[in-house]
């Protein structure tokens, strides 16, 4: 299940419409729907919200996307807590860490989109981090 179904999956299931949803989130309906339709991919703090509002673990939201084996799944779900800001830089920087060293051991064998794809996600963390780390860094200023 790609991560657009995945949100329109939880989302439904946990009963609310895109609208209730942004209340929680802050995510516009506009974005969610355009995340439901595939049209965007959302970023890693968007996964967190989402992850946040459906009660589950981002990794949840990431799993068929990446590809994890179900004992993968669950050693990441341990790994991502949601707790405080600095210790989900800490996590986001761990699993950008690991999503490199697993994309090295995979190249030889992803296609080219699959790579690009792959690239993409791992651009969005890094740009995620970046604006975490400046937040945090603004705040203890």
């Amino acid at each position: 299940m790609a991560i657009k179904d995945r949100i329109k999956d939880l989302r439904q299931s946990s009963h609310l419409s895109q609208t209730e949803l942004y209340n929680i989130t802050g995510i516009s309906q506009a974005q969610i729907s355009k995340f439901e339709k595939g049209l965007v991919v959302p970023s890693l703090e968007a996964i967190f919200a989402l992850a946040k509002a459906f009660k589950v673990n981002p990794i949840e939201i990431l799993r068929d996307d990446l590809e994890l084996l179900e004992e993968e799944v669950e050693t990441y779900k341990n790994k991502i807590i949601m707790k405080d800001p600095i210790s989900e830089s800490k996590q986001l920087l761990e699993t950008l860490n690991q999503l490199n060293e697993n994309l090295k051991q995979l190249a030889p064998i992803l296609t080219t989109a699959e790579t690009t794809v792959v690239c993409s996600m791992l651009d969005l963390c890094k740009e995620t981090l970046q604006a975490k780390k400046d937040t945090e860094s603004a705040k203890t200023a």
